[in-house]
């Protein structure tokens, strides 16, 4: 098996199957004969040890076992060989597999035919399985009937005509040729090296004629129909010489060598002819297949040999079967079964018996099986009491193995009469039977049969009875009531058709029509002194942000997407910021006139609509640099929360940087805070110019709104936290409106004699 490691032996070729294979097919071949107790018999070289144990690996994987598994030790032990052959007398297998070389195997059978060891299968290894030194007639009780392998046999075409046409006249030079022929006829020559240097010390020895007949010989060697070895060299040459063919037709630009080259007959390197040799694939004359795997071996093709009795009381090696690596599946493995003679003696009553198959009178079926049983057919019997206090047996039931599933088992329950005198049937359970929706969890220390049922974890099921496990629903489902389904999760997102969202659009949108009415007021009464005081221009641009300020919360509501969860946060932080920038603004007018009219004072030059346009403009695009980087790099998008909330899927707008969504809502603070600081130093100054005690009230809406909104927003979830958004948006900008523009409508609508640049100067504002 070593020599089929490329690592070690990357040039190494044969024609000889390798003993993996071997092992392989020892194996199969037990197993095809259904034996599942086997013991196995090795002698201690590595061929014995390594292929013994590949074949106990092949059994005990294909579910047989092992009687026993001994070993021959390298120096004899009288006592070890008895001990070995008692164990196989007494062991109750009767196929003993026997992986090692024959004189190491020898004693053994020589004691256990001494022994009277008989009625075993002997399964031998190739080393073995027709070696001439067990051609003995007091081994024939032991060893009748022994199944072994060996390499494949094959004709060789005018092989046989070869041989018997040899003798050392056609041969003179070929030294090997005549001590081979001295051997064989028991002669000599005498003018052979051997016969001058024995001339002095054996006076009688047959002459050797040279004209003796190889054919007459009675060896078996020379039984030349039976080649196996030769066989395997046989095929090696031709290997060789197709491989001298591959070089010899390779054409220059399409070799295998580097630049795409050829090597020649005459120089080529070995390492070039091992590349052709180890590529060769062809079929030979007797049409078998000759290749060489990765590992460098041929297809693996054995004979399977029968040792049978001979009249003369020898055995003769009956190939019975063949084994072949390459063959399709179904059909490696080939036995002539009426061909075998057991150790028994028997050749085919057991192969007759083994596979019967009938129905007797009752309609029964009767067959062995690979385990040699017959079908497992039971009666049930119910002991039941008797009038005169006896039992009868009655059969109420019938166990059949050979039954179709679901019938192999039939009992009349109505015929059943149980201990407590009753038809029903009684309960005998350690623990009873666990619903759908819980899961048994055996009790420690006890039987499986005792267990406690354990409602699933949040977000599995179970659907049946028993279950020693729960399922977890997908993301977007959640388990009913019963805890025996998943259902789709609800999705929850702030809708117009909600009672709360209808409550949501209509509050904005009010206020957004309020707003417009104010600014029509406004624009009709352009030109007098309520609406020019303190900068209409701003007051203008104030009532156009709040009304968009009111609109856009209405982006809020609806199903979220990606576009509208990047319009959301932006649009309301830069539209607020304009609104509160106004503000800001107004507030550091009203400082500047006053400042200004007193002599001498040097901020005269800031008086006009300059400074208060690039007051608003600046700081409105301050958060409009702020949100523009939070879109180019973390945008809000839409995000479905399958976790928050226990069965519903929030449909809602990650902020994608929650960094940047709170610096738009820090600034927007920071410019509230500034306004109401302001707004709140400059109230004391005179009415006639002030709107700081108006403007101061208002940004202490705005700011405690906000203030609010914070641990509101972050304590909510779903369209309850969009809610409280809308909120504080809508009523903040409620807050600016109704504080800052409604003593201004009061005058406009109400009391328009006030409405007057004499008024405001002599009465000091908006008292009366």
């Amino acid at each position: 098996m070593a020599l089929s490691d490329k690592n070690e032996f990357p040039s190494f070729l044969r024609t000889v199957p390798s003993d993996f294979f071997q092992s392989v097919n020892l194996a199969r071949l037990v197993l095809h004969f259904r034996w599942t107790w086997v013991g196995i018999l090795t002698d201690s070289s590595d061929y014995g040890q390594q292929g013994s144990q590949k074949v106990k690996e092949e059994l005990i994987k294909a579910g047989a076992c092992i009687a026993f598994h001994e070993r021959i030790p390298t120096l004899y032990s009288e006592e070890k060989i008895q001990y070995i052959s008692k164990t196989i007398k007494t062991s109750s297998s009767n196929v003993i597999m026997t992986y090692g070389i024959d004189y190491n195997l020898y004693p053994v059978m020589e004691v256990n035919a001494k022994n009277n060891v008989t009625g075993k299968i002997w399964i031998a290894s190739d080393a073995w399985s027709n070696s001439p030194i067990f051609h003995r007639k007091e081994l024939l009780i032991t060893l009748q009937g022994t199944l072994g392998i060996q390499t494949r046999r094959g004709f060789m075409s005018g092989f046989k005509e070869f041989i018997q046409s040899l003798t050392p006249f056609t041969e003179p030079d070929n030294v090997f040729l005549k001590i081979f022929w001295e051997l064989i006829f028991d002669c000599k020559f005498q003018f052979s090296e051997i016969n001058e240097i024995s001339r002095n010390q054996i006076n009688e020895t047959k002459k050797c004629t040279g004209y003796e007949k190889l054919k007459d010989s009675d060896l078996n060697f020379f039984e030349l129909d039976d080649l196996r070895y030769t066989y395997n060299i046989y095929n090696t040459i031709y290997a060789i010489a197709h491989a001298f063919h591959n070089m010899n037709a390779c054409k220059h630009g399409q070799g295998p060598f580097c630049n795409a080259t050829c090597t020649a007959i005459g120089t080529f390197k070995p390492w070039q002819l091992f590349y052709y040799l180890k590529t060769v694939h062809f079929w030979n004359k007797n049409g078998e297949e000759i290749f060489f795997d990765m590992y460098g071996d041929p297809p693996a093709v054995f004979g399977i040999l029968n040792w049978q009795a001979t009249a003369n009381g020898y055995f003769q090696y009956l190939e019975v079967g063949r084994f072949n690596s390459s063959a399709t599946d179904g059909e490696g493995l080939t036995i002539d079964l009426k061909s075998v003679v057991w150790n028994t003696g028997s050749k085919e009553l057991f192969y007759y018996l083994k596979t019967v198959h009938f129905w007797n009178k009752n309609g029964e079926e009767i067959f062995f099986d690979m385990y040699g049983d017959p079908p497992a057919v039971f009666g049930i019997l119910n002991w039941q009491a008797t009038a005169n206090g006896y039992f009868q047996y009655l059969e109420v039931g019938r166990f059949n193995s050979s039954a179709t599933d679901g019938e192999g088992l039939t009992i009349d329950l109505k015929s059943v009469v149980w201990n407590t005198g009753s038809k029903e049937i009684p309960r005998s359970v350690c623990s009873e039977s666990c619903p759908v929706g819980y899961r048994k969890v055996p009790q420690p220390g006890q039987p499986i049969c005792c267990f406690n049922c354990v409602m699933c974890s949040r977000g599995e099921i179970s659907n049946q009875t028993d279950s020693v496990s729960c399922v977890k629903c997908t993301p977007d489902e959640w388990p009913n009531d019963k805890l025996d389904k998943c259902v789709k999760k609800q999705y929850e997102y702030l809708s117009y058709e909600q009672p709360l969202g209808n409550i949501l659009s209509a509050f904005p949108i009010f206020m957004a029509v309020t707003t417009a009415f104010v600014f029509a007021t406004f624009m009709r009464s352009h030109n007098t002194p309520v609406v020019k005081a303190n900068n209409r221009e701003l007051s203008y641009i104030l009532l156009i942000s709040l009304v968009l300020c009111f609109l856009c919360s209405l982006i809020f509501i609806g199903r979220p997407t990606h576009l509208t969860c990047m319009l959301r946060q932006v649009t309301f932080g830069i539209i607020f910021t304009l609104s509160v920038s106004c503000i800001l603004a107004k507030t550091v007018v009203v400082i500047i006139a006053f400042k200004a009219s007193k002599p001498n004072s040097n901020l005269k030059k800031y008086v006009g609509p300059r400074l208060p346009k690039a007051l608003v403009t600046i700081c409105t695009l301050i958060q409009v640099i702020i949100c523009a980087n939070w879109l180019i790099m973390c945008p809000p998008f839409q995000n479905e929360n399958t976790t928050s909330v226990t069965g519903k899927i929030i449909v809602e707008c990650n902020e994608g940087s929650p960094t940047a969504f709170w610096c738009m809502v820090s600034y927007m603070g920071l410019l509230a805070t500034v306004s109401l600081v302001v707004a709140f130093l400059s109230r004391n100054l005179p009415d006639s110019f002030n709107e700081a005690k108006y403007i101061t009230f208002s940004m202490l809406v705005f700011v405690s709104v906000w203030l609010s909104f914070i641990p509101a927003y972050l304590s909510t979830l779903g369209k309850y936290m969009v809610a409280v958004e809308m909120f504080a948006i809508v009523s903040s900008g409620a807050g600016l409106l109704f504080c800052i523009f409604t003593p201004k409508c009061f005058i406009i609508l109400f009391r328009p004699n006030l409405n007057t640049r004499d008024y405001l100067m002599g009465k000091g504002g908006f008292k009366n």
